[in-house]
């Protein structure tokens, strides 16, 4: 067992904070420079609360959706991979210190909570990056605006619903 973070609770939560700033501006700052390799200068960040508790960031970029789908994958998978990479760095850092202590124990801390990141941004079921890269592989915009409206019209018996978009709509609800 690891002793009390030195410093208390003030130090540990300024520790907490600037492992969410780090893994953040890495995130989106790698969406940013893959936007900007392709012509597309971000305009700003924005922090936001999915179903008014999950924080998001996003980051705006004008002109995204002129890019080709390749370019747009590019720039929605950049996210992820700059989080892995972020959390590969912590580990190696973590290594060369040799289990010096505290330091070593937040990096590996830092770095499970970016492969975190990194896969919750891959999920289709939310409106992350792995939803926006999925309605560009099938060609098809507002994926989850269409599944809810199937949603609906099962519960209303209005027509009957595409089982693909219900399928989603319940996987997403969960």
């Amino acid at each position: 067992l690891r002793a009390p973070w030195p410093g208390g609770i003030t130090s540990f939560l300024a520790a907490i904070a600037a492992g969410i700033a780090i893994s953040v501006m890495v995130h989106e700052g790698a969406h940013g420079v893959t936007a900007a390799a392709f012509g597309c200068a971000p305009a700003k960040l924005r922090a936001l609360a999915y179903f008014g508790v999950i924080p998001v960031f996003v980051l705006s970029i004008p002109g995204l959706y002129t890019l080709k789908p390749t370019k747009r994958i590019a720039v929605w998978m950049a996210g992820p991979l700059g989080s892995l990479a972020v959390a590969g760095c912590a580990v190696e850092i973590a290594g060369a210190l040799h289990g010096s202590g505290l330091l070593d124990a937040w990096l590996y801390k830092f770095a499970a909570i970016n492969v975190g990141i990194a896969i919750y941004n891959l999920c289709p079921l939310l409106p992350t990056d792995g939803y926006f890269v999925l309605s560009t592989l099938l060609r098809r915009a507002n994926i989850r605006r269409h599944a809810w409206n199937e949603m609906k019209a099962l519960a209303r018996w209005t027509r009957r619903p595409k089982a693909a978009l219900l399928v989603y709509a319940a996987a997403s609800g969960l």
